[in-house]
């Protein structure tokens, strides 16, 4: 379950029969160069057998325009460096792909 507090965000997308064929999640953060909220999309996924079919740019437009009635103005994300296709439906839908080095550590 999510936290009280938490201002992560969950969306599925289904069959008519129900079965869930996509889903995308993410958090609403904070930034100083954002100047306020943005949206950070951590996965973003669809079926194998449901592909190629526009259901990840639907869930994607629907994550935007939900992030922005949320008052975000800024979305990101990564993606892996060799996910050609994600990175084709990305920048098709208007988003900028910048080259960077992801940091982290466990903790």
């Amino acid at each position: 379950s999510m936290k009280e507090q938490s201002r992560a965000a969950f969306f599925v997308a289904y069959e008519e029969d129900d079965t869930a064929i996509g889903f995308a999640y993410g958090n609403i953060c904070c930034g100083l160069e954002t100047k306020g909220d943005y949206f950070w999309l951590n996965e973003l996924f669809v079926s194998k057998e449901c592909r190629n079919q526009g259901l990840g740019a639907e869930l994607l437009e629907y994550v935007q325009a939900w992030s922005k009635q949320q008052g975000c103005t800024y979305l990101a994300m990564v993606t892996h460096p060799t996910n050609a296709k994600a990175q084709a439906l990305y920048r098709d839908m208007g988003l900028e792909l910048e080259s960077l080095v992801w940091v982290d550590k466990y903790l």
